[in-house]
This record gives C-alpha cells, sequence and structure tokens, in this order.
C-alpha cells in the first residue's frame, strides 16, 4: 500500500509540476528574448509565469499533505483537452489541432484523468524533443473504448526511447494506460524528419459506468 501510494505521489508531482518546470522554462527564454525588442510583452509574460508559479506551488503543497485533488478541477474534459492544446500552440508556435468527441465530458472520472494525463504528457514530450511544426491530438469514443492520438510531423523518438522510459515519461503513461485495463503503443520514425511521432492509448469503456 505505501509503494502504490509513493508511485501515486510521483505520478501527480510528475504530472504537475515537471509539465509546469517544462512550460516555464520555455517562457523564461521566450521572454528573455522578447525584453530587447518588447519589454511591454515580456513584462505580461513575467506575470503569466508568475501566476503559473503560484498555481503549482498549490498543487505542490496539497500533494505533499497527500491530497490529490481532481486534476481537472471543474472542467469537462472536453475544455480542458482544447485549453491545453492552445495553451502549448501559443507557449511554443506549433499548430496543434484537437479533435474530441463530444461524448468525452461523460466518461468516467477516472478514465478522464488518465486521459488527460496521458494527453499532457505525450504533448509535453512533442515540446521538448519532436522539433515538430504540427501536432494533432483526436479522442474517439466508441462503444467499448476510446481511444486517445496524439501526432506530430517531428524528428521521431531515438531507437533507444523505449529503454529509457522515464525520460520521455513512457513509463508513467503505460502505467496509468494498463492499470485501467487498457494499452499504449508508440509508433516513431526515429529521427527521419517529418515522419513523426504517434502515441495512441486505447482504453475498454463499460457503458454502465458512463456519467449521465
Amino acid at each position: 500500500m505505501l509503494f502504490r501510494s509513493r508511485e501515486r505521489i510521483a505520478r501527480d508531482v510528475h504530472d504537475s509540476l515537471g509539465h509546469a518546470l517544462v512550460a516555464l522554462n520555455v517562457q523564461l527564454e521566450a521572454t528573455q528574448r522578447l525584453y530587447r525588442v518588447d519589454p511591454q510583452s515580456a513584462g505580461e509574460q513575467m506575470e503569466a509565469m508568475k501566476a503559473l508559479v503560484r498555481e503549482n506551488m498549490a498543487t505542490l503543497r496539497r500533494t505533499i499533505a497527500g491530497l490529490r485533488a481532481p486534476v481537472l478541477g471543474n472542467r469537462p474534459l472536453r475544455q480542458a483537452l482544447h485549453e491545453h492544446c492552445l495553451t502549448v500552440s501559443r507557449r511554443t508556435g506549433m499548430t496543434v489541432s484537437c479533435r474530441v468527441d463530444e461524448a468525452a465530458d461523460y466518461l468516467p472520472l477516472t478514465l478522464a484523468e488518465t486521459i488527460w494525463a496521458v494527453a499532457q504528457e505525450a504533448l509535453t514530450n512533442v515540446e521538448k524533443h519532436a522539433h515538430a511544426g504540427q501536432a494533432e491530438l483526436e479522442l474517439t469514443v466508441a462503444e467499448a473504448e476510446v481511444c486517445l492520438r496524439v501526432r506530430d510531423d517531428g524528428i521521431g523518438l531515438p531507437d533507444d526511447a523505449c529503454k529509457r522510459p522515464e525520460h520521455y515519461g513512457l513509463r508513467g503513461m503505460r502505467k496509468r494506460v494498463e492499470g485501467l485495463g487498457g494499452v499504449l503503443s508508440l509508433h516513431t520514425g526515429h529521427n527521419s524528419a517529418g515522419s513523426g511521432t504517434v502515441v495512441q492509448a486505447t482504453l475498454p469503456l463499460v457503458r454502465a459506468d458512463v456519467r449521465s
């Protein structure tokens, strides 16, 4: 029980604080360049970063206290995914499209939170490693399963990416998906420019569990 609790807390810290630090690093580099040409806009970026820091400090305090706040807050899953894709697009300059079935908002909470965590991690990998110009998130809800796909047109992952799962967050994604009886698959062009990577999570859906 203690081991499972520690693993859960580690995943929560990675999903919240880890992603926030990646975002802050990108924004700091952009702000540093922006100060030379547009100090006012750079100041606005600094205020946004301060707000992000405050938000994640609160999340970290809840995690340390052993309280796992709902990762989606009060937002429906579709809204959360669309907002996150828009944020990544604005931050990186990539074109990030998002297509999500309306039925996504009626998924069981545990399933919705798993999809949200995997989507965040997959897009973080695109942002950090892919050197992509375009990315696409697609979530489809069928009669018996839910399928999340995150594609990009970047350079692909290195050949040994699956041997270094912690580096790309693959272990955490796989454990979350398999913990709900799903399958996580990874298809990549292995450093071939433009071939990109596809991360796909397929999870079973029991209709009786869908919230009305």
